[in-house]
């Protein structure tokens, strides 16, 4: 029982020891810094910092510079199309695009315009001239020749004593021989050939005047289709620039574009020009070089029907050159008549007073 207790109290004591010892050794490792935290960076400082402080803004740390604020990048300044930039593509102005619209002119038709140059057409004018010396002619052919009134002396004394035989006549001449009749049938075939001849003309001026029409209201439509490809180019070039605002198109998109707008326009000024052109000249065939300027009424899609077989036979049967052609053949055997009945001599009668 003693020795038991002897036992106890010693295993007490050495359990004592061993405690007092590792409390020892564990408050002597707290109070030393460890080596990790012992070991510092090249280039810098170790620091002690409160754990309940806050932490400080801004802070930097040794021999490094913090970056400032990031300086807001200014925009971009939006680049000019290429096409405004370059001095040598500058786009023509139009100069009728700047003036006021024209008011609009008056409108003119087919029938219209060949009515006008039967009234003021020189050639037409030329050829009525013509009927009318033939009619002049024939008539003249077939009156009778004037009489002849005259005064007649012999022997004529002058001084106090006046003698001699003195006296008047009157002569006319008659034409025997159907000579006359066959005068008047030759100028009458002359009147007829120039009437044919005019209506020939007639037909030229009228034929000029619907190919001058056709030919300026195709001019016509013309300048309005170029209008109409000028807008879409001037479209399409705006267009083009927004998009290469945004970045969404390139510089030969808009100069493209560019060249497409002032080609168009280009061709604009050409066909008005050339319409001009081709006004002055139907208003020269009309025959009013002042004639002015308007709106063809017409549709080209909408041309007259043409029957080539009934117009080859009018051509055969109405055609004025057949028509000139008999006429001239006719005159001259009226002139062959004429001649044979020449040789037959004419009667003259003479009264007169002695």
């Amino acid at each position: 029982m003693k020795t038991r207790l002897v036992e106890g109290l010693g295993l007490l004591l050495m359990v004592g020891v061993l405690y007092g010892q590792s409390s020892q050794s564990t408050s002597q490792s707290a109070e030393r810094p460890s080596s990790h935290d012992q070991m510092q960076m090249p280039g810098m400082q170790a620091q002690t910092t409160d754990q309940n402080a806050p932490p400080a803004q801004n802070q930097q740390m040794p021999d490094m510079q913090m970056p400032d604020k990031p300086v807001p990048q200014q925009p971009e300044q939006q680049q000019a199309p290429p096409g405004e930039q370059m001095l040598g593509m500058q786009m023509p102005k139009n100069p009728e695009a700047e003036q006021p619209a024209p008011e609009p002119g008056p409108v003119y038709t087919l029938e219209q315009l060949q009515q006008s140059a039967v009234e003021h057409n020189p050639t037409l004018k030329q050829a009525q001239a013509e009927i009318r010396a033939a009619e002049g002619r024939k008539r003249q052919a077939g009156l009778y020749p004037n009489p002849t009134i005259g005064y007649q002396g012999e022997q004529i004394r002058g001084g106090s004593q006046r003698g001699g035989e003195q006296g008047g006549f009157i002569q006319q001449d008659i034409v025997l021989g159907g000579k006359l009749g066959a005068a008047r049938r030759v100028f009458e075939q002359e009147r007829q050939q120039a009437e044919a001849e005019r209506g020939e003309q007639l037909l030229r001026v009228q034929n000029a005047v619907a190919m001058a029409y056709y030919q300026s209201l195709g001019a016509q439509e013309t300048v309005a289709i170029r209008g109409t490809l000028l807008k879409l180019a001037q479209d399409a070039l705006a267009t083009a620039r927004q998009l290469f605002n945004v970045g969404q198109a390139d510089d030969p998109d808009v100069l493209q574009a560019q060249v497409e707008a002032a080609q168009e326009e280009v061709a604009l000024v050409s066909a008005q020009q050339r319409q001009q052109m081709l006004w002055r000249s139907l208003a020269a065939i009309i025959g009013r070089p002042d004639l002015p300027s308007g709106t063809l009424a017409g549709n080209l899609e909408e041309l007259p029907d043409v029957d080539t077989q009934r117009w080859l036979e009018n051509i055969l049967q109405n055609s004025p050159a057949v028509k000139i052609a008999n006429l001239s053949l006719a005159r001259a055997q009226a002139e062959l008549d004429r001649a044979k009945r020449e040789p037959i001599p004419d009667l003259q009668l003479r009264v007169g007073v002695q």
